[in-house]
């Protein structure tokens, strides 16, 4: 009986189990536009959960949250600037949230329909990627865009563009039980 509920166990998780990442490293740039220049910085402090196998797509999704106060961009006195109320407000909102709602194959990869939160603004947007697995590793890469007057991050202006580039990369190892 008891190797009957082991093999049941073992089934369903080879049918219906998803494969489980441990995310190792991040790197996440954003560009955005000012007065003519192109503005790069980070931001890290990224955890979150990752399943995903190529064969289980709609089995597969991420909830990923970076820490908005990590923003980076080379200069201490916009860095400050970009933490207080107007644009990140991170005393009040700490998180940057990402969640996948759908996952699919693409002509060059993946996609992923995603809901993103910003101080507490949800909206959803289209992320495409790619992912290259070498045995138990594998590094996740793509990018996207996004309006930042959607979540409330500065106003309209003449010179910051409202689009912000993200390009991300993610290195993970396959969790084994």
């Amino acid at each position: 009986m008891i190797g009957l509920v082991m093999l049941f166990a073992l089934s369903t998780n080879w049918v219906f189990g998803q494969d489980s990442w441990k995310i190792d490293s991040t790197q996440i740039v954003f560009h955005i536009s000012n007065a003519g220049f192109d503005v790069e910085g980070t931001i890290s402090g990224i955890s979150g959960n990752l399943k995903f196998s190529k064969n289980k797509l709609d089995k597969s999704f991420f909830a990923t949250e970076a820490k908005a106060g990590t923003i980076q961009t080379g200069i201490k006195l916009r860095d400050k600037h970009l933490k207080k109320q107007d644009y990140f407000d991170v005393e009040r909102y700490p998180s940057i949230k990402i969640e996948s709602k759908k996952i699919m194959k693409s002509k060059d990869g993946f996609e992923s329909v995603c809901a993103i939160t910003i101080k507490e603004q949800t909206k959803d947007i289209v992320i495409p990627f790619t992912v290259i697995q070498t045995n138990k590793k594998a590094e996740f890469k793509g990018s996207c865009s996004l309006n930042r007057l959607d979540f409330g991050l500065g106003e309209k202006s003449m010179v910051l563009s409202e689009t912000v580039k993200i390009d991300f990369w993610i290195s993970a190892s396959l969790v084994t039980n």
